[in-house]
């Protein structure tokens, strides 16, 4: 146990270094460079294109990306005001401060303690700083998600629930998967909720699960899938990675690791834990080719290296397994049940991803492990190493983008 002053000095120390970090950030992007970077080269022409062929026009014949035209939708009046990349760039920091405010907004509203810090371990997780410095379509769909969240906090307080309020959450949900169509689960996690709990409010969530289907129904119908014909490729004929759903579980950890690093220590199941890291490690090692992040991890010398990095992963992601079974089965509150089943069915998306792997897929749980795991905050000094650790590799991160 650390005493009341010791607590206090690390809430100051944190809450000092989350600030410099969000500050840095928009230093950053304010003098990011003025040509487009990364995947950028693909979603920025298509707001020209929006403009040129109208909306219905665009969601049948754009291209360069998989995901919809949220992206195009909420970047368009930047994009008219100043055609410029740095200004949509700032489109999409303005987003991640809105996700950090939102997820602030959640805890406040269900009690939790330290919800301002809590909110800003988003920024501890490197992915964080990559999309939040680069304009990208995963912020502006984490927004439309959280914000279908906080209102679904909001109603869980109702006796009753208005239309006004399930039009709203409808539309909420509704956006976020035009905004990507994996957030499709978010439905399903209202489906399997309405099984498992809160049957009293039945009719409300069919409500609000068939209203937010319309708009990205058509979407789909226009498409004939799941994504534009024209990428029909990148789902790879179809079927399943494995490999892919191993590394989301495994990065997922990790980030998990990286803002609650006390999860270890408190949680309550430790011989579980340390039985299926152990398990999970020998079975990664047994095959050491199932589980390599990164191409130069192949190629590393000296040899151990490798191993030591399988070693990390399989026990991050055994990490995540058990404190989520473990979190779940405690959990009490029933907007967090229902968001700890949207957060196991967004990293599982990752198994019908087969032409490629990116932690960009798993930072769009990052919002959402706050919210599920928010038991585990400590103000410690485990907790502000590892938090700084995760700014400091973000920085680099951004960093090795723009250059």
């Amino acid at each position: 146990m650390i005493s009341y002053s010791q607590k206090k000095a690390f809430i100051l120390k944190s809450f000092f270094i989350f600030l410099s970090a969000l500050v840095f950030l928009a230093i950053n992007v304010s003098f990011s460079p003025a040509h487009l970077v990364y995947d950028e080269n693909y979603f920025y022409p298509n707001i020209a294109y929006l403009h040129n062929v109208g909306l219905f026009t665009f969601i049948k014949t754009y291209t360069g990306q998989a995901p919809g035209p949220l992206y195009e939708l909420v970047h368009y009046l930047t994009y008219l005001l100043s055609n410029s990349i740095l200004f949509v760039r700032f489109d999409n920091l303005l987003f991640s401060f809105l996700n950090i405010l939102l997820i602030s907004w959640i805890l406040k509203r269900t009690g939790s303690a330290d919800y301002v810090l809590q909110s800003l371990l988003y920024i501890c997780v490197p992915l964080s700083w990559v999309n939040s410095g680069i304009a990208l379509t995963e912020t502006p769909t984490i927004l439309f998600s959280l914000l279908s969240f906080y209102f679904l906090c909001t109603v869980s307080d109702k006796a009753v629930v208005s239309l006004t309020d399930v039009i709203i959450i409808s539309v909420c949900i509704s956006l976020s998967i035009i905004g990507r169509s994996t957030f499709i689960v978010q439905v399903v996690a209202l489906g399997v909720f309405f099984v498992y709990k809160l049957k009293e409010r039945r009719y409300s969530l069919l409500c609000i699960a068939a209203l937010s289907l319309i708009a990205p129904l058509y979407l789909f119908y226009t498409w004939q899938g799941l994504m534009p014909p024209n990428q029909a490729f990148l789902s790879g004929g179809g079927g399943f990675s494995v490999y892919h759903f191993l590394l989301a579980i495994a990065y997922t950890g990790i980030c998990l690791f990286i803002m609650y690093p006390n999860t270890i220590i408190n949680i309550r199941q430790k011989p579980l834990l340390f039985l299926a890291i152990a398990t999970a490690t020998f079975l990664v090692l047994l095959r050491s080719d199932i589980l390599i992040p990164l191409q130069t991890i192949k190629l590393a010398h000296p040899a151990f290296l490798k191993y030591a990095v399988l070693v990390f992963y399989s026990a991050s992601a055994a990490l995540f397994v058990i404190s989520f079974i473990a979190n779940t089965m405690e959990e009490e509150k029933g907007v967090f049940i229902l968001i700890s089943i949207f957060l196991l069915l967004l990293v599982c998306t990752s198994i019908k991803i087969t032409h490629q792997f990116s932690a960009r897929y798993v930072f769009q749980s990052v919002p959402f492990l706050i919210l599920v795991f928010r038991k585990y905050y400590r103000n410690n000094l485990l907790q502000f190493l590892i938090n700084t650790f995760g700014i400091l590799m973000g920085m680099i991160s951004l960093q090795g983008y723009y250059h």
